[in-house]
């Protein structure tokens, strides 16, 4: 890329970013802050990757990337912006934008005492295939005896989660990722929209997305043509009863 359209790029990027934020540039792979919830602690890094760790219980590092060619951190990424966004520390969104892979990315990931809320959303300069964008979701926990992945789908127009089995079974395209018997906390991925969950050899698990199961039918973006995933995080305990309302914190590292 030559140095003017670079400039230019940077310079949309910073129209882009939501005004009444505070804004930082970041340039390392180094971390940010840590977002602190009774139930868990999330570190944000400054190439937008995050880290999780389910207290007692689970944790895991996730990321964007197009398997296994181009990753979510310096210097494959370019002109970083990021902000921050505390609700009354009842929810607190942090945003990225950043140049990566022939596109500019979005990334959104807002939080609460229960939950984290994540979207990616790749915009290409030119026409891109998707098929192997994947959000990565690399558990840092080793495995443990008795821990359980289960797997779950839609059924019927309700929308109710039928149980597909442990993930020794299965390992491809369903909705729901439970993860069980890890500690004092269950953690549930969910993917929205036309996204699906993968589960590859322990540790890696991914959300990718499609328009139909196995299909791959919909996996060519034209130029500005938005391609969007997302999923959700959600804490629970183990003994089925859900977390009691908290505040929650950022604690930056700068």
């Amino acid at each position: 890329m030559t140095l003017r359209p670079a400039l230019t790029l940077a310079i949309m990027l910073a129209w882009l970013m939501p005004r009444g934020l505070a804004e930082e540039a970041f340039k390392d792979n180094g971390k940010w802050g840590t977002v602190k919830a009774d139930s868990y602690d999330a570190t944000l890094f400054k190439n937008g990757q995050f880290e999780v760790d389910v207290k007692d219980s689970l944790k895991f590092k996730a990321s964007f990337i197009q398997r296994w060619k181009h990753y979510q951190h310096f210097p494959q990424i370019n002109f970083l912006r990021a902000s921050l966004k505390n609700n009354d520390n009842k929810t607190i969104e942090a945003t990225y934008k950043y140049l990566w892979n022939g596109g500019t990315v979005e990334e959104t990931l807002k939080f609460d005492c229960r939950s984290i809320s994540v979207s990616y959303s790749f915009q290409p300069w030119a026409e891109k295939e998707t098929r192997n964008f994947t959000c990565l979701l690399t558990m840092r926990t080793p495995e443990k005896k008795g821990i359980e992945l289960v797997g779950m789908e839609r059924k019927g127009s309700d929308g109710a989660l039928d149980n597909l089995g442990k993930w020794k079974q299965m390992r491809s395209y369903f909705r729901m990722a439970s993860v069980r018997n890890a500690g004092p906390y269950v953690v549930d991925f969910i993917s929205e929209g036309k996204a699906w969950i993968n589960i590859w050899k322990y540790p890696n698990m991914a959300v990718i997305k499609n328009a139909k199961k196995r299909m791959w039918d919909n996996t060519v973006y034209q130029k500005d043509e938005i391609y969007k995933v997302e999923y959700l995080i959600y804490i629970s305990k183990s003994n089925d009863k859900t977390i009691e309302s908290s505040p929650i914190k950022f604690k930056s590292e700068m």
